[in-house]
């Protein structure tokens, strides 16, 4: 039942309640009136008040369901924001774990930095205190100096008056000694009078000695000179009966050399500058010095198939270096993208590997592995190249070098504080089965191993299949030197030489 109707009820009923308590009598109608003005006032006011509270009510449960809508639409949005917060954390979880090494690093060299301010914090702190303490005693110093000086300017004054008595005994006793040295010096004058004529005498009898002595010593060494002229031209005599000697042994030697080398198949030239450089050298070693005088005619030989840019003296054997001409490159932490132009020479004794880079390139600094290359790129090898016949037929062999693919490693100096880069050093081991004419390896360093198929020997080269992670390829390579002492060669991804390599033997397993 609404407030309205309650309140037209009570209206009727204190209306009738009214009208039967007046009795038999007419009723006033002046106090009747205002008792109904008044209840309705009050109903009034009571319905104004449940309408708003009525009003309230509804504003209430409307707020209600406006909240538990918003609270609905919350927790969906609450539920939808933790998946995506869920699929983010997953993303960032493997950023995170970079981060977090990244953060190590930084916090490892702030702490450092921190270490060194604290360290200079304590030091200064030392100095300011030894400061104070220094200006305490400076003024400590000053007091005594002050104290001193005063003692010292009386005491000057006691010495002045005690000088100026001494300074008149003084006197006095220096007129008494140089009477008394007046006294002497003419005694003295006597004596040495004496002295000088007794010199004299002793000085006559003294020349005529030593006249007789240099007359003695003249004949002696006139005697001398005779007997060492005498020794010298013996000597001489048999100085020059060894020197032929030494003449007849050194010709006979040579010509024994000479023929020893001729007959191990040097030219007559080399023969004699073979000779000539083993003189004295032992039997017993002389197929050794052959061996090395060999060796390194034919690394000479090698030098001028190099080129004449490429010497021994410039390029010192098995070691990497580069020349850059031109470079522009951004590095975040191990990241390195860059644009250069560039040479990466590799110099063995028998044969050099030259590659030429130009181009932009994205790469680890660390590992050299190669993430995208777009580089122009030429690797090319020359030497002295083995003749297929030279090959060995039977046994293995290990072949060791090293190898580049145009990667910089990244260092940082802690001592400096400063980084560094140096060409990416990769490490190269082939193996070659003379027996079976085949041969296969790898390359480590240069980010993912890099395999080297197996391949056949044809001529004096291997061409075979390359592999490095998901990349493949293939790699070509050649025998260097008299007798194969070395193998050089490429490998190529994406059509382009991207891989220059180079080793020697080891030897050879039978």
């Amino acid at each position: 039942m609404s407030l309205q109707k309650i309140s037209a009820v009570t209206v009727i009923a204190l209306s009738l309640a009214a009208c039967g308590g007046g009795g038999g009598g007419t009723p006033s109608t002046r106090p009747t009136n205002t008792n109904i003005e008044n209840t309705k006032a009050e109903e009034a006011r009571k319905a104004e008040e449940a309408r708003k509270a009525e009003a309230a009510r509804k504003a209430e449960e409307a707020r209600k369901a406006e909240e538990a809508r918003k609270a609905e639409e919350a927790r969906k949005a609450e539920e939808a924001r933790k998946a995506e917060e869920a699929r983010k954390a997953e993303e960032t979880r493997k950023a995170e774990a970079a981060r977090k090494a990244e953060e190590a690093r930084k916090a490892e060299e702030a702490r450092k930095a921190e270490e060194a301010r604290k360290a200079e914090a304590a030091r200064k702190a030392e100095e300011a205190r030894k400061a104070e303490a220094a200006r305490k005693a400076e003024e400590a110093r000053k007091a005594e100096e002050a104290r001193k000086a005063e003692a010292a300017r009386k005491a000057e004054e006691a010495r002045k008056a005690e000088e100026a008595r001494k300074a008149e005994e003084a006197r006095k006793a220096e007129e008494a000694r140089k009477a008394e040295e007046a006294r002497k010096a003419e005694e003295a004058r006597k004596a040495e009078e004496a002295r000088k004529a007794e010199e004299a005498r002793k000085a006559e009898e003294a020349r005529k000695a030593e006249e007789a002595r240099k007359a003695e010593e003249a004949r002696k060494a006139e005697e001398a000179r005779k007997a060492e002229e005498a020794r010298k031209a013996e000597e001489a005599r048999k100085a020059e009966e060894a020197r032929k000697a030494e003449e007849a042994r050194i010709s006979a030697k040579r010509t024994s050399l000479i023929e020893f080398a001729l007959q191990k198949g040097l030219s007559e030239e080399q023969a004699k500058q073979f000779a000539a450089a083993n003189i004295e050298t032992e039997d017993s070693e002389k197929q050794q010095k052959l061996t090395a005088f060999i060796r390194q005619l034919n690394i000479d030989e090698a030098e001028k198939l190099k080129g004449a840019d490429f010497s021994n003296a410039k390029y010192p054997f098995d070691t990497l270096q580069a020349k850059t001409t031109a470079s522009a490159k951004s590095i975040i932490n191990a990241l390195t993208n860059e644009d250069r132009i560039h040479s990466v020479i590799y110099n063995l004794p028998y044969s050099v590997v030259i590659g030429d880079y130009a181009g932009n390139i994205s790469y680890n600094n660390r590992t050299g592995y190669i993430f995208s290359d777009d580089r122009n790129s030429s690797i090319v090898i020359n030497g002295l190249k083995t003749d297929s016949q030279a090959i060995p037929s039977i046994g293995s062999a290990t072949y060791t070098g090293k190898a580049f693919n145009g990667t910089y490693l990244r260092t940082y100096d802690w001592d400096s504080h400063e980084s560094k880069e140096s060409i990416k050093e990769g490490l190269l081991s082939y193996i070659i089965d003379f027996s079976k004419r085949t041969g296969s390896g790898e390359i480590t360093g240069l980010g993912d191993t890099i395999k080297l198929h197996s391949g056949i020997i044809q001529d004096s080269n291997i061409s075979a299949s390359a592999e490095q992670g998901y990349k493949t390829g293939n790699y070509s390579l050649g025998f260097f030197g008299k007798n194969a002492e070395e193998v050089a060669g490429k490998v190529i991804f994406n059509g382009k030489d991207t891989v220059g390599f180079g080793g020697q033997r080891g030897d050879i397993q039978k």
